[in-house]
Protein backbone atom coordinates (compact mmCIF):
# COMPACT_ATOMS: atom_id res chain seq x y z
CA UNK A 1 0.00 0.00 0.00
CA UNK A 2 1.29 3.05 -0.82
CA UNK A 3 2.21 5.71 1.89
CA UNK A 4 2.47 9.47 1.05
CA UNK A 5 6.09 10.97 2.59
CA UNK A 6 6.25 12.91 5.96
CA UNK A 7 6.71 16.15 4.80
CA UNK A 8 9.63 17.74 7.01
CA UNK A 9 9.71 21.48 7.26
CA UNK A 10 13.35 22.93 7.15
CA UNK A 11 14.30 25.86 9.31
CA UNK A 12 18.31 26.74 8.26
CA UNK A 13 20.11 28.96 10.93
CA UNK A 14 22.61 29.59 13.43
CA UNK A 15 20.15 29.72 16.19
CA UNK A 16 22.79 32.39 18.11
CA UNK A 17 20.59 32.15 19.99
CA UNK A 18 17.18 30.11 19.36
CA UNK A 19 14.09 32.53 19.79
CA UNK A 20 10.84 32.90 20.22
CA UNK A 21 10.04 33.77 16.81
CA UNK A 22 11.87 30.95 15.57
CA UNK A 23 9.62 28.64 18.04
CA UNK A 24 6.09 30.54 16.68
CA UNK A 25 7.14 30.44 13.18
CA UNK A 26 7.28 26.32 13.57
CA UNK A 27 4.39 26.38 15.42
CA UNK A 28 2.09 28.03 12.88
CA UNK A 29 3.51 25.50 10.19
CA UNK A 30 2.55 22.39 12.23
CA UNK A 31 -0.79 24.26 13.74
CA UNK A 32 -1.87 24.34 10.38
CA UNK A 33 -1.06 21.00 8.78
CA UNK A 34 1.61 22.55 6.37
CA UNK A 35 4.54 20.22 7.60
CA UNK A 36 3.75 16.76 10.45
CA UNK A 37 7.19 17.78 11.77
CA UNK A 38 10.01 20.58 11.91
CA UNK A 39 13.52 20.03 11.85
CA UNK A 40 15.82 22.79 12.90
CA UNK A 41 18.95 22.72 10.91
CA UNK A 42 21.96 24.34 12.69
CA UNK A 43 24.82 25.75 10.48
CA UNK A 44 28.20 25.91 12.11
CA UNK A 45 28.99 28.19 10.02
CA UNK A 46 26.78 29.98 7.00
CA UNK A 47 28.41 31.22 3.37
CA UNK A 48 26.81 34.25 4.40
CA UNK A 49 28.24 35.28 8.31
CA UNK A 50 31.61 35.30 9.87
CA UNK A 51 31.30 33.05 12.73
CA UNK A 52 34.40 33.00 15.47
CA UNK A 53 34.78 31.39 18.90
CA UNK A 54 36.25 32.40 21.81
CA UNK A 55 37.81 30.32 25.21
CA UNK A 56 37.56 33.36 27.10
CA UNK A 57 35.34 31.80 29.86
CA UNK A 58 35.31 35.60 31.08
CA UNK A 59 33.00 36.45 28.24
CA UNK A 60 30.04 34.84 28.65
CA UNK A 61 27.93 36.15 26.06
CA UNK A 62 30.78 35.05 23.68
CA UNK A 63 31.05 31.35 25.11
CA UNK A 64 28.02 30.94 24.95
CA UNK A 65 26.33 32.32 21.43
CA UNK A 66 29.19 31.84 19.25
CA UNK A 67 30.22 28.41 20.20
CA UNK A 68 29.28 26.07 17.89
CA UNK A 69 28.69 23.32 20.79
CA UNK A 70 27.24 25.60 23.35
CA UNK A 71 24.07 26.64 20.05
CA UNK A 72 23.55 23.10 19.77
CA UNK A 73 23.32 22.52 23.28
CA UNK A 74 20.86 25.32 24.12
CA UNK A 75 19.04 23.87 21.12
CA UNK A 76 18.44 20.47 22.48
CA UNK A 77 18.02 21.87 25.84
CA UNK A 78 14.93 24.43 24.20
CA UNK A 79 12.98 21.89 21.96
CA UNK A 80 13.25 18.59 24.09
CA UNK A 81 9.64 19.46 25.03
CA UNK A 82 7.90 19.82 21.61
CA UNK A 83 7.48 16.55 20.09
CA UNK A 84 7.21 18.00 16.31
CA UNK A 85 10.39 19.78 16.99
CA UNK A 86 13.91 17.92 16.21
CA UNK A 87 17.06 19.09 15.81
CA UNK A 88 19.07 18.31 13.01
CA UNK A 89 23.42 18.97 13.28
CA UNK A 90 24.29 17.51 9.81
CA UNK A 91 25.69 20.11 8.73
CA UNK A 92 28.40 19.68 11.50
CA UNK A 93 29.95 16.48 9.57
CA UNK A 94 29.73 18.48 6.10
CA UNK A 95 32.29 20.58 4.17
CA UNK A 96 31.79 24.25 5.47
CA UNK A 97 30.31 27.38 5.16
CA UNK A 98 27.61 25.43 4.84
CA UNK A 99 25.08 25.02 1.95
CA UNK A 100 20.92 24.61 1.75
CA UNK A 101 21.41 22.74 -1.37
CA UNK A 102 24.13 20.28 -0.62
CA UNK A 103 22.24 20.01 3.02
CA UNK A 104 18.96 19.69 1.27
CA UNK A 105 20.92 16.64 -1.23
CA UNK A 106 22.19 15.07 1.90
CA UNK A 107 19.07 14.79 3.67
CA UNK A 108 17.09 13.23 0.83
CA UNK A 109 19.47 10.80 0.19
CA UNK A 110 19.91 9.93 4.16
CA UNK A 111 15.78 9.98 4.38
CA UNK A 112 14.20 8.96 1.36
CA UNK A 113 10.94 8.46 3.12
CA UNK A 114 10.61 12.39 3.82
CA UNK A 115 9.73 14.95 1.37
CA UNK A 116 11.60 18.05 2.69
CA UNK A 117 10.03 21.89 2.38
CA UNK A 118 12.62 24.60 2.97
CA UNK A 119 10.84 27.42 5.39
CA UNK A 120 12.77 30.66 4.99
CA UNK A 121 12.02 34.03 6.32
CA UNK A 122 10.97 36.92 3.45
CA UNK A 123 14.30 38.82 4.26
CA UNK A 124 15.87 36.50 2.48
CA UNK A 125 14.05 36.48 -0.65
CA UNK A 126 16.42 39.29 -2.01
CA UNK A 127 19.18 37.47 -2.17
CA UNK A 128 18.26 34.19 -3.35
CA UNK A 129 19.39 34.48 -6.24
CA UNK A 130 22.88 34.39 -5.25
CA UNK A 131 22.74 31.21 -3.10
CA UNK A 132 24.54 28.13 -4.47
CA UNK A 133 22.24 26.32 -7.14
CA UNK A 134 19.10 28.26 -6.05
CA UNK A 135 17.37 26.96 -9.21
CA UNK A 136 18.23 23.49 -8.41
CA UNK A 137 16.48 24.30 -4.90
CA UNK A 138 13.65 25.68 -6.89
CA UNK A 139 13.60 22.77 -9.01
CA UNK A 140 13.37 20.11 -6.33
CA UNK A 141 11.90 21.16 -2.79
CA UNK A 142 9.31 23.19 -2.31
CA UNK A 143 9.96 26.45 -0.32
CA UNK A 144 7.82 28.15 2.19
CA UNK A 145 7.90 31.59 3.17
CA UNK A 146 6.61 33.32 5.80
CA UNK A 147 6.77 37.10 6.26
CA UNK A 148 10.04 39.24 7.98
CA UNK A 149 9.18 42.86 6.52
CA UNK A 150 5.71 42.57 4.12
CA UNK A 151 7.93 44.70 1.86
CA UNK A 152 9.82 41.62 1.04
CA UNK A 153 7.25 39.83 -0.84
CA UNK A 154 8.10 41.54 -4.04
CA UNK A 155 10.98 39.31 -4.45
CA UNK A 156 8.86 35.91 -4.26
CA UNK A 157 9.74 33.89 -7.15
CA UNK A 158 6.85 32.04 -8.67
CA UNK A 159 8.17 28.46 -7.69
CA UNK A 160 7.77 29.69 -4.07
CA UNK A 161 4.55 29.62 -1.75
CA UNK A 162 4.24 32.94 0.51
CA UNK A 163 2.06 32.51 4.27
CA UNK A 164 1.50 36.02 4.43
CA UNK A 165 -0.91 35.08 7.71
CA UNK A 166 2.26 33.82 9.27
CA UNK A 167 3.05 35.43 12.25
CA UNK A 168 4.85 38.76 11.86
CA UNK A 169 7.72 38.93 14.87
CA UNK A 170 10.28 41.57 14.97
CA UNK A 171 12.49 39.55 16.69
CA UNK A 172 16.64 38.87 15.30
CA UNK A 173 18.97 36.65 17.22
CA UNK A 174 21.45 40.06 16.48
CA UNK A 175 18.99 42.12 18.31
CA UNK A 176 19.22 39.51 21.35
CA UNK A 177 23.28 39.49 21.48
CA UNK A 178 23.14 43.31 21.36
CA UNK A 179 20.60 43.62 24.58
CA UNK A 180 22.58 41.33 26.32
CA UNK A 181 25.97 43.16 25.65
CA UNK A 182 23.81 46.36 26.65
CA UNK A 183 22.28 44.56 29.84
CA UNK A 184 18.99 44.40 29.03
CA UNK A 185 16.36 42.10 29.60
CA UNK A 186 15.56 39.38 27.01
CA UNK A 187 13.69 37.37 28.70
CA UNK A 188 10.42 37.51 26.74
CA UNK A 189 12.22 37.11 23.16
CA UNK A 190 13.60 33.74 24.38
CA UNK A 191 12.86 30.22 25.66
CA UNK A 192 12.59 29.66 29.54
CA UNK A 193 15.59 26.98 28.90
CA UNK A 194 17.57 29.61 27.23
CA UNK A 195 17.55 32.34 29.62
CA UNK A 196 18.11 29.63 32.22
CA UNK A 197 21.56 28.82 30.96
CA UNK A 198 22.93 32.07 30.39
Amino acid sequence: MYKEKEAIGLLFGSFNPLHNAHIAIADYFIKNNYVDEVWFVISPQSPFKQHFTTNDSSNRNQEYFISEDKRLELLNKSLEKHSEFKVCDIEFSMPRPSYTIDTLKRLSEEYPDKEFILIIGSDLLKDFKLWKDWQEILNNYQVYVYPRDYNDSKYILSEMKFFGSAPLIDISSSQIREKIDEGENVDKMIPDEIRKMI
